[in-house]
């Protein structure tokens, strides 16, 4: 029988066989040299993440946990530990559910919340947590658990949460009616009040837009002030009887003749709500019904219309009364009246001060019916007795006058009318700026009266000669701005004292 021989290799096939495995000896030791860095770069990478990272075995024991799951631990060594006696119970259910998820092909990794109860004070931890199968060579060899504090965001979700809560709350029981829209127009709150007042059940009108919030008010569908508080129209102004803007707030008035009570004068305040960035999210409005007030308000004003027709008989009762006894003074009272009323609004004064000034000019000579009559039309110069008697008219005047109850200080301005800003006038001697303003118009609109008119005595000295007597005197015996204002009206505005 016939032996095959076997051929011994040659010596340059021993040499290429021997560098082939001295080759492979190579790559293998580079191959596990890159190995181990990469398991130390992944090593570098747990050991310096801020997140908790844990591995276990498929009983549950710990068999890694980097410095933050340590941390988070306060501390612990949680190696050797079995994880189910730190985490919640449903750990081993989600752990079950991610080997069945493996066995019926689906991806191994796990996303849920884990609240933790900490050990040395008591607190609650919050983790969003993520697991995996740790394989080696495609076989399952553990779980691995990637946590993350988010404590102080659900604390921080917690907090706005509660004041949501509250600031729904404080709407929901405002006694105002009051509604929320969002930047789009929809309605995101409308409390009880607007429920009582409209209607309308919250659930009804929530989540609608398109002017819905409207109907129940005017019965079509059309902005209102909480929609030009977020985009201002000036076309709008017209809808309401009344209608302010201060900022981003808006004040406004109007009738509406569709609420359940029927037709109703509404007040409203509306405004933006804006973000921590400042910008603008919504918008608020609270509306509430003055429907009473305003018939108080014209009732008022009805009773105060009848009061001042009461006082405007009384003052001309008591022009008449003085009129019947001395016509000259009661003509002279009402050219005063006219001549300082004029003034005054030369000055800017309010109409409830011009109003008092006129009153009391009407009548600042009241106090003469004091005076015997053969002195007030006495032809010739006066003596001493008979001027001072002449000069006890404004204590007079003032004794008369200050037991009424006039709205301004009539008593006052009738007392100070013959008093000068020098302090040389009479009854008191009373100056400068201790004498009401309008005492001092009147002084000056009795002077130029008296002067420019004709007197029992005398015939008028003319209206240049009064005005050189007050443009001579301004500052010892009349206020400047008064004189200045006196010469304005006659020499720029061209007034004539009526006779």
């Amino acid at each position: 029988m016939e032996q095959t021989m076997t051929r011994k290799p040659t010596y340059e096939e021993l040499e290429q066989k021997i560098r082939l495995l001295e080759e492979e000896n190579l790559k293998g030791q580079q191959a596990l040299l890159e190995l181990k860095e990469q398991e130390k770069k992944y090593q570098q990478v747990a050991v310096n993440a801020h997140d908790a990272i844990i591995t276990v075995d498929f009983e549950g024991i710990i068999t890694y946990a980097n410095p933050a799951a340590l941390e988070l631990a306060g501390g612990m060594n949680l190696m050797g530990i079995s994880l189910y006696h730190l985490a919640p119970p449903e750990l081993l259910d989600k752990q079950k559910q991610m080997f069945s998820m493996r066995r019926q092909g689906y991806a191994e990794t796990l996303s849920y919340e884990w609240t933790l109860q900490s050990s040395h004070n008591h607190s609650f931890l919050f983790l969003d947590v993520k697991s995996s199968l740790l394989l080696e060579k495609s076989k399952p060899a553990g779980v691995l658990f990637i946590a993350r504090d988010i404590t102080q965001r659900k604390l921080a979700e917690e907090a706005i949460r509660n004041s949501q809560n509250q600031l729904t709350d404080i709407i929901e029981f405002l006694p105002d009616a009051t509604l929320v829209i969002d930047k789009q127009g929809n309605v995101i709150a409308w409390n009880r009040a607007m429920e009582i007042m409209t209607g309308c059940p919250a659930e009804e009108i929530l989540g609608k837009g398109d002017y819905e919030y409207a109907l129940p008010f005017y019965g079509e569908r059309r902005p209102i002030l909480i929609d030009l508080a977020l985009h201002r129209r000036s076309d709008m102004d017209s809808k309401y009887t009344k209608i302010q803007e201060k900022g981003d707030i808006l004040f406004g008035e109007s009738y509406t003749p569709n609420l359940p009570g029927g037709e109703a004068y509404l007040s409203a305040t509306a405004s933006v709500l804006r973000n921590s960035r400042g910008e603008i999210i919504a918008a608020i409005e609270c509306i509430r019904d003055t429907t009473d007030r305003r018939a108080l308000e014209k009732e008022h004003q009805h009773t105060l219309e009848r009061m001042r027709k009461t006082l405007g008989n009384t003052v001309q009762a008591i022009v008449a009364l003085v009129e019947a006894r001395d016509p000259y003074t009661a003509g002279h009272q009402r050219h005063v009246a006219d001549i300082a009323r004029t003034i005054a609004n030369e000055m800017g004064l309010s109409k409830e001060r011009i109003d008092g000034l006129r009153v009391a000019s009407t009548m600042h000579d009241i106090g003469k019916i004091c005076v015997p009559s053969e002195i007030l039309t006495m032809p010739r110069k006066l003596s001493s007795l008979e001027l001072n008697i002449i000069r006890s008219h404004a204590l007079s005047g003032y004794n008369i006058l200050k037991d009424i109850d006039f709205p301004w200080p009539i008593a006052r301005i009738v007392l100070e009318h013959h008093e000068r800003i020098g302090g040389t006038g009479y009854p008191n001697g009373t100056s400068g700026e201790d004498l009401l303003l309008e005492s001092r118009i009147l002084a000056v609109a009795d002077v130029v009266e008296a002067m420019a008119t004709d007197r029992p005595y005398r015939p008028s000295l003319g209206l240049n000669a009064a005005l050189d007597e007050i443009t001579k005197n301004k500052g010892t015996l009349y206020d400047p701005s008064v004189v200045d204002a006196c010469l304005r009206i006659f020499n720029e505005h061209g007034y004539r004292i009526k006779h």
